[in-house]
């Protein structure tokens, strides 16, 4: 049985001594960005915004998802109004953090 390769567990972190390293959780070099290309200050910025993006990425996913439930629910004959605003605040919750996070 072939098991599926997962990408490392986030959340990954820049480096405070390095600013274009990324690091693992246990504090490993996962990636660096390049500022051969770039200036340093573009490369220390891409590596900030891998790292938001990464560890962003489940529970944006999640968020779509009752996104897309909740959509569904009110654009179909569903009556069950309660559950759909316990949906709706739960969505509104979530959104609500992580647009914390992503302004930080």
């Amino acid at each position: 049985m072939e098991t599926q390769a997962k990408h490392t567990p986030t959340p990954w972190t820049r480096s405070s001594e390095n600013a274009y390293k990324i690091l693992t959780p246990g504090g490993g070099l996962l990636a660096e960005t390049s500022y051969h290309w770039v200036d340093p200050l573009s490369a220390r910025l891409n590596a900030e915004f891998i790292v938001k993006a990464c560890n962003s990425y489940e529970k944006l996913s999640e968020i779509m998802g009752l996104a897309f439930t909740l959509a569904a629910m009110a654009t179909s004959q569903y009556k069950d109004m309660i559950e759909m605003d316990n949906l709706g605040r739960r969505l509104l919750s979530m959104i609500t953090k992580q647009r914390k996070i992503q302004n930080t």
